[in-house]
C-alpha cells in the first residue's frame, strides 16, 4: 500500500489502525478525517522497525481524537508540542525519545491527557509508575 487517499471518503470513520505500512507517503492526509476518536499509526512492532512520520502537525486537525496510538512510530520533525492542541485526547502511546522538558510540559499543561505508555512511563527510571493499571478498557474503539 502506497496511498492511503481513499480513505478520505469514509468520513464517518471513528477508529482507524494502520501497522506495517512503511510505503505510505501521504500519512497527513489523516488529519481531514475529523470524526477520528482513536488512531494507531504504528510501524512493526515485533522486529522492531518504526515507521516514520513527517510531522504531527496534520493531527491536530482531529479535534475528536481521544487516543493517539503512535507506540513504534518515529516524529521526523519533532513537532511534539502539537499533541498540545489535541486537547480530546485522553490516551497517548508514544514511545519517542524526546526531551524531557517538552515531555513534562506536555503532561503539565494537557488537561484532558490521562493514560498511555507516554503518561504511565517513567522514561528516566525505565519503568511504570507506581500505582499505574494497565488495563485494556480504553483500548482502541473501547469507551467512547
Amino acid at each position: 500500500m502506497t496511498d492511503i487517499s481513499p480513505l478520505l471518503s469514509l468520513t464517518n470513520l471513528t477508529v482507524l489502525s494502520i501497522d506495517n505500512c512503511f510505503k505510505v507517503s501521504n500519512y497527513e492526509i489523516l488529519g481531514e478525517l475529523t470524526n477520528l476518536l482513536g488512531l494507531e499509526l504504528c510501524g512493526d512492532k515485533f522486529a522492531p522497525r518504526k515507521l516514520m512520520l513527517n510531522s504531527l502537525k496534520p493531527l491536530t486537525k482531529l479535534k475528536k481524537l481521544k487516543h493517539l496510538d503512535l507506540s513504534s512510530a518515529s516524529i521526523i520533525d519533532k513537532s511534539y508540542e502539537c499533541i498540545l492542541e489535541m486537547e480530546s485526547l485522553e490516551r497517548l502511546d508514544l514511545l519517542s525519545k524526546m526531551p524531557r522538558e517538552t515531555r513534562e510540559k506536555i503532561k503539565s499543561n494537557h488537561k484532558n491527557l490521562k493514560a498511555g505508555f507516554f503518561v504511565d512511563y517513567d522514561f528516566e527510571n525505565k519503568k511504570i509508575y507506581d500505582g499505574k493499571n494497565w488495563d485494556t478498557d480504553f483500548a482502541m474503539g473501547g469507551n467512547e
